[in-house]
């Protein structure tokens, strides 16, 4: 019998391999309280076509190593968005124009999204200021 993972840990190593391949604009969604299914969606933009297949590839090839093996995969070579669902946690890769174009960050938790980005930029000006010091 599998021992059950923990979602934060699932979610923790999905947002590092997507910062390893360099993945832009990474955003994490608490749907808790707006889905049955997923606790968290990712949503990040791949420079192309071609970057978000190898985000893709990446991202099941490594996630397979931990035992973390998705429900389901939408998306193939030259999708435009790429959605994988690792039951507690739907991972969307876009290009920049789909993105923009489906909002999700709008639909599924806007407030959501500017608290992240404000957790981000304060993470980001200390690591600055220690790195200066």
């Amino acid at each position: 019998m599998k021992k059950k993972v923990k979602s934060s840990d699932k979610l923790k190593k999905l947002i590092e391999l997507l910062k390893e391949k360099k993945a832009q604009d990474i955003v994490v969604l608490n749907t808790k309280k707006q889905s049955d299914i997923w606790n968290n969606f990712i949503i990040c933009s791949a420079m192309s076509t071609i970057h978000i297949k190898a985000l893709k590839n990446y991202i099941l090839t490594e996630m397979k190593k931990y035992d973390y093996l998705p429900v389901h995969s939408e998306g193939e070579f030259d999708s435009n968005w790429v959605v994988i669902d690792y039951d507690d946690i739907l991972l969307h890769i876009f290009d920049e124009k789909t993105r923009k174009y489906y909002s999700l960050e709008k639909l599924w938790g806007e407030n959501e999204t500017k608290a992240i980005k404000k957790q981000e930029k304060v993470a980001k000006n200390v690591r600055n200021k220690k790195n200066k010091n």
